[in-house]
């Protein structure tokens, strides 16, 4: 023992406490000594087998279990005073055992009684602080009615289960849980939302599979109606300025003119590292697709793709672009499935139009997958010479 009190005191955790948090991964024989040693411990508090508490049971109790005993309890480790004291007693907890003891000898009213008495139950009755306390000193009967009327969700998630959910699911839906049945897909529950303070309209899996999130334009379609380009628009600004690089980010810094030109100087540098990058990684199959259209063309001045010219870059503010294919005032894109994505594509090829470019996309499944791959090329061909 004293051997293991002076390997103890050698580490200096008894001075600084905050060694605990790696004392396991430094000390590791001694750590597993000390565990062992006090194993007694496990059968009182959670408290008591931190490691402080056993390192203390150790030095100050000499292991000597009887010493922590208060009555027929134990007492439990206190971190402020660095020592085991004899635990209040817990007035709340005393005083659910007197309310619980209560319910047991009460009666319980039939469901129709129930729902009709928390019909008369607005928000002020159902939410807010220690309302079920209230509730059950007040009416015990109705009290105990909602837990037994309400059991059906007990198969739900935690929130799900609390007393306003309960309410709730007695009040708006008479206790039946399959009036909570995801109207989508009438296979799961719609949960209790804490937030909007009352069930879901749909499911979990629903929710994430049918609704439209943020910052989707589904999502400002779904919310604005008719005015949500409006707000999308105002919503993009808003980012824009907000974000670290913009043109506001800069002029707040350095100032209006001196911020400009700062602005300038970082754009034409991202333009240099991002056609590094993009040069560096390109679709084998487009190549393909484009050597043939180029061979296929007359005139083979003012072309630009990847391995021919390189692919040029096109801004406008703070949006750049590398169009795949470049002719004239002609842009091709070919579009690999894996890689897009809808929005993000009409978003691309609205900014070519308004850059006045004509723009024809080729799917990697219209091209890749296709047997008729020289109809492709025709086509492109066709396009670039204002056949179709």
């Amino acid at each position: 023992m004293e051997d293991l009190i002076n390997k103890i005191k050698n580490t200096g955790y008894l001075e600084n406490p905050k060694i605990g948090c790696y004392f396991h991964s430094k000390y590791p024989h001694l750590y597993r000594q000390i565990l062992n040693e006090t194993k007694s411990l496990e059968g009182t508090y959670k408290i008591n087998t931190t490691l402080r508490a056993r390192v203390i049971f150790i030095l100050n109790y000499n292991k000597n279990l009887t010493l922590l005993k208060n009555g027929d309890k134990w007492k439990g480790f206190n971190r402020d005073i660095d020592d085991f004291i004899a635990k209040s007693t817990n007035s709340a907890k005393k005083g659910w055992d007197n309310s619980k003891s209560i319910l047991k000898s009460t009666d319980v009213m039939s469901k129709k009684e129930t729902i009709k008495k928390l019909k008369s139950f607005n928000d002020n009755d159902i939410f807010g602080k220690s309302k079920n306390r209230i509730l059950i000193k007040n009416n015990p009967k109705l009290y105990k009615s909602i837990y037994i009327h309400s059991s059906q969700i007990d198969i739900l998630n935690r929130s799900s289960k609390k007393f306003p959910s309960r309410i709730l699911f007695i009040r708006d839906f008479d206790g039946d849980i399959n009036k909570l049945l995801c109207p989508v897909c009438n296979n799961e529950y719609c949960l209790y939302n804490e937030q909007k303070k009352h069930f879901n309209s749909v499911c979990k899996k629903c929710y994430y599979k049918k609704t439209p999130k943020y910052p989707q334009k589904s999502w400002f379609k779904f919310t604005y109606g008719k005015n949500w380009e409006y707000e999308y628009e105002k919503d993009r600004k808003k980012i824009s300025e907000m974000r670290v690089n913009s043109e506001n980010w800069f002029i707040d810094k350095y100032g209006n003119e001196i911020g400009r030109e700062k602005r300038i100087e970082y754009l034409k540098n991202q333009e240099k590292r991002i056609s590094k990058l993009k040069n560096n990684g390109v679709s084998k199959i487009s190549q393909d697709l484009f050597w043939k259209i180029y061979k296929k063309i007359n005139n083979k001045e003012g072309c630009y793709f990847s391995e021919l010219n390189k692919e040029i870059l096109l801004r406008n503010n703070d949006k750049i672009y590398f169009p795949d294919f470049v002719y004239g005032n002609k842009i091709i894109e070919y579009d690999g499935k894996y890689w897009h994505n809808e929005e993000s594509d009409i978003d691309r090829n609205n900014f070519y139009i308004n850059m006045g470019y004509d723009v024809l996309i080729i799917s990697s499944d219209e091209y890749n997958r296709s047997k008729k791959s020289e109809d492709i090329v025709n086509k492109c061909v066709r396009f670039l010479n204002n056949e179709d």
